[in-house]
């Protein structure tokens, strides 16, 4: 078992990480192979365990893994399928990602005995014919019955596809006295399938080499085929075959939208709701003055682009201001709470345009609960009527999630 120092961020004083790998193989039948696994753990300065690795990592494993008791032998006649006869089935539950069973015979029946295999989609309440394959032999294949004297023929193991069932299970159909007949049942994963993993909390530095001997964990994920790939750690500098996307709660879903007031005059000096133009994803517009922040989702906005042409027929400097107002219990007005203000000075000279850019690094985020408004107000402060009348643009970009 190999272990190895990570680097942890650095708020984590006083403690470490440590990676532990490990490598089982020649495994007793019918587990034969290689099971390569690894684990997490956070230890303080001491060396004692904080922390191991979380439930959210699986093991990885192309291994036939035994989920079954026995072998149990069959001691009575089940000839019809969805009656039960104590001694006439062995059933399996099969766990989640588990896609194949093996029935492993073991025991001498009687040649007159029969046998049936079955499988449940709906937790063992009603069953149907398992179509299974037998190992080493040479009788006609695939097959859903067999007798004593087909096991007599060399058929000591039978396989088959437990892909979409809950259960499977072997029955006797015709039980004869004598019969030893016995079966032990085994789940098996596709290969290098991501199954579940046993988690166990440990104290200790020494406690938690031997948990995770016992019950090591690896970390798997699926590529752009679908195949399922281990995701193990790599020395800093060495490039590692497969990464681990990742995604941002604020990507998930994400609404491109655009706020827009382009080029509108300035009608008085008085602070004045503005008529703001929304484009979602790009789509056809809509208008308002004052917007319902979508229920149970978040807006964020993340820049605001300002534009201030000179107006009228003897434009003075003069100043105009934007603000964003929310109301989180109707609708937004001019004396709403402030979020922001930003403002440009409007030249005295006809058509001549002031800009102002403002970006937010960390986005304003506002959450909507159906009630929550948000609008924007503009302040000409030196408007003149016919005189000073300044033109205003604005693009306020954001996106809802």
């Amino acid at each position: 078992m190999a272990r190895n120092s990570i680097q942890l961020p650095p708020d984590s004083t006083g403690k470490a990480a440590l990676s532990f790998d490990f490598t089982e193989a020649g495994t007793p039948a019918p587990n034969s192979g290689v099971r390569h696994v690894q684990a997490l753990v956070v230890c303080d300065s001491a060396g004692n365990v904080i922390n191991t690795t979380s439930g959210a990592l699986n093991v990885q494993s192309s291994d036939p893994v035994n989920t079954s008791t026995g072998p149990t032998a069959f001691t009575a006649t089940q000839a019809t399928q969805n009656t039960l006869v104590a001694g006439g089935t062995v059933q399996l539950a099969i766990p989640n990602g588990y896609m194949g069973c093996v029935f492993d015979l073991t025991g001498t029946p009687a040649g007159a005995s029969a046998y049936s295999f079955d499988a449940s989609v709906d937790g063992g309440t009603t069953w149907r014919s398992l179509i299974v394959n037998g190992r080493g032999n040479t009788l006609p294949q695939p097959f859903t019955t067999m007798t004593g004297n087909t096991y007599l023929f060399g058929v000591n193991q039978v396989e088959g596809s437990a892909y979409g069932y809950t259960h499977v299970r072997m029955r006797c159909t015709t039980f004869t006295a004598g019969d030893t007949l016995a079966v032990r049942i085994i789940a098996t994963p596709k290969s290098g399938a991501v199954l579940p993993a046993v988690y166990t909390t440990v104290v200790g530095a020494a406690g938690a080499a031997a948990a995770l001997i016992g019950g090591p964990v690896a970390v798997g994920g699926s590529d752009s085929t679908g195949s399922a790939q281990h995701l193990s750690l790599r020395t800093k500098g060495i490039a590692a075959t497969y990464g681990l996307a990742t995604q941002d709660l604020k990507d998930s879903n994400r609404q491109n939208i655009m706020w827009t007031v382009d080029r509108v005059a300035a009608t008085s000096a008085a602070e004045t709701l503005a008529t703001v133009t929304e484009s979602r994803n790009g789509a056809a517009t809509s208008t308002f003055t004052s917007k319902t922040i979508t229920s149970g989702a978040r807006i964020r906005l993340t820049s605001i682009d300002l534009a201030v042409e000179a107006g009228g027929t003897t434009p003075v400097l003069g100043r105009v201001y934007v603000r964003l107002r929310v109301n989180t219990a109707g609708a937004t007005t001019t004396s709403s709470p402030i979020q922001g203000v930003w403002g440009v000075q409007s030249g005295a000279t006809a058509k001549t345009i002031s800009t102002g850019y403002y970006d937010f690094p960390d986005g304003m985020e506002f959450v909507g609960n159906g009630t929550v408004t948000i609008g924007v107000t503009i302040t000409a402060m030196d408007w003149v009527v016919t005189t000073v009348i300044p033109t205003v643009s604005l693009t306020i970009f954001s996106f809802e999630y």
